[in-house]
Order: structure tokens, then C-alpha cells, then sequence
């Protein structure tokens, strides 16, 4: 059978087919969609062109309000699917949790489950680095997440510089360089952010080899990744980080 996986975000909505340890076909809707979906004047599956009577249920996680959350329960109310919303203390095997505080993001901690099952759960140390609304970067050490950092996300920077200042211009995110020496003032704003976004991610590989002796894999998410992947080093894409987590976690509670 197959698992529907729902991750709403701050800014979107994603959704993917999980089935036999694998994600399957995915999709976005807007927050307006699926508030629509809860009122039943918009139907989810025909995103995914898929029935409710091919579905074992229905595996959600949310960073976003309260309304959303509740539009999703009356959809899947109406189709008669089991709505589990994950925890995260729900954790595979082998996977441990090092955050001291209860307000690790989701996303983060699945998107660390993610990579550290793409690795088939190695000791091999691990950063995962995410582009969205803000960039966060993480590291997992044989299966421990440690914990990690959190910087405004480029288009975040690259606004506020434009609408801080009197006279600094707002500048494509896909112009971003990694040049110290840049003879312009808008490609001296896409090297810094460039700069600012690259060096946590410096730091954090640097940090878990002088850890561990053994130089760490980085992994890459997000939907501004690609906008990204010419300021980063050697790297491993994962598109759909919270996804692949949410369904390494379920099939972890099924066992």
C-alpha cells in the first residue's frame, strides 16, 4: 500500500507518495489550496493522480498555523484516511536526537533522518544544508543529530540590504559569486551574500572532520538549493529532505 506524506511549510505545501521504503510522485499546492481542500472545494489527490482507495493513510508534519493544520484533518476526514501528525520523538532506530530544546524545527529533524538514511545509516558525519525562507545547516555524527545553525535565506538578505539602505540596489539571487574582489557594487552585494550563506556551511563540514578525523558529506535541500549549488562546495542534492524523512520515520513505527 501507499502512504500519502504532507509537509506544510511556512511558505508552501508538499506532497508525496510513499511505497515500499521509496518516495513515489510529489507535488505543491499554496496554503489557499489546501485551506480550499478543507472546505472540499479542492481535491489534494488530483495533484498526485492518485485515489484515496490506493491509501494505508496519511503522514503530515507542519511549521505553519493552526488553520492549515485543521483544513488538512477535514480533508482526510472526508475520505475516511487516518491522519497520523508525526512527533518528533518518532525517531528510527539507531537515530538520536541531541537538540536541548524543544524547539528544534521539523524540517530540520527530518531532513537529518532524510540524509542519514541516503548514507544507510553510516558513522560517516553529515551536514545538511537548507535553502528556503531562512538557510539553516545542520550536522548529524553516527546517527546523532547535533544540532546546527539558523542565518536569514538569501532572498532575505538580498532584500534587506536593498530596502536598509538609501542607495544599494536589490540584486538577483541567481547572480550570487563567490568573489572577494568584485569591481561592482551589485556583484559586491552577490559575493557577500554569497559569502554569508557558504560560510556556515564551511564551518560545519570543518567542525565535523576536526570532530571525527573523517570529512563529512554534504547534503543540499530547499526550494532556493539550485539558485545555490553554484556557491557550494562538492555536494549531494536531496529535493525532498522533509518528505524522504517523514517516510523513513513511518516505515520505522510500522516495524
Amino acid at each position: 500500500m501507499t502512504t500519502l506524506l504532507i509537509d506544510i511549510g511556512n511558505s508552501r505545501v508538499k506532497l508525496g507518495t510513499w511505497t515500499g521504503g521509496r518516495l513515489g510522485g510529489t507535488a505543491t499546492c499554496t496554503h489557499d489550496e489546501l485551506l480550499a481542500a478543507g472546505s472540499g472545494r479542492f481535491d489534494l489527490l488530483g495533484l498526485l493522480s492518485t485515489g484515496s482507495n490506493t491509501l494505508d493513510g496519511v503522514w503530515a508534519v507542519s511549521v505553519a498555523h493552526d488553520a492549515l493544520n485543521a483544513a488538512l484533518a477535514a480533508w482526510c476526514a472526508a475520505r475516511g484516511l487516518t491522519l497520523h501528525w508525526w512527533r518528533k520523538d518518532e525517531l528510527p532506530e539507531g537515530f538520536v536526537n541531541a537538540y536541548r530544546a524543544p524547539t528544534l524545527g521539523a524540517d530540520r529533524l527530518l531532513a537529518a533522518v532524510a540524509a542519514w538514511a541516503m548514507q544507510q545509516r553510516s558513522t560517516t558525519p553529515l551536514v545538511i544544508a537548507s535553502f528556503g525562507t531562512a538557510t539553516t545547516v545542520d550536522t548529524v555524527v553516527a546517527g546523532r543529530y547535533e544540532g546546527g545553525m539558523i542565518a536569514p535565506g538569501i532572498e532575505l538578505m538580498l532584500g534587506a540590504l536593498a530596502a536598509g539602505t538609501a542607495h544599494l540596489p536589490r540584486v538577483a539571487a541567481q547572480t550570487l559569486q563567490l568573489d572577494a574582489r568584485a569591481k561592482t557594487t551589485p556583484e559586491a552585494i552577490a559575493a557577500g551574500v554569497a559569502a554569508a550563506q557558504r560560510g556556515p556551511i564551511d564551518l560545519a563540514l570543518a567542525q565535523a572532520e576536526h570532530a571525527t578525523g573523517t570529512p563529512a558529506v554534504l547534503y543540499v535541500s530547499g526550494g532556493a538549493a539550485p539558485g545555490a549549488a553554484g556557491i557550494l562546495p562538492p555536494h549531494q542534492p536531496l529535493p525532498h529532505a522533509v518528505l524522504q524523512g517523514l517516510g523513513v520515520v513511518r516505515d520505522s513505527a510500522a516495524r
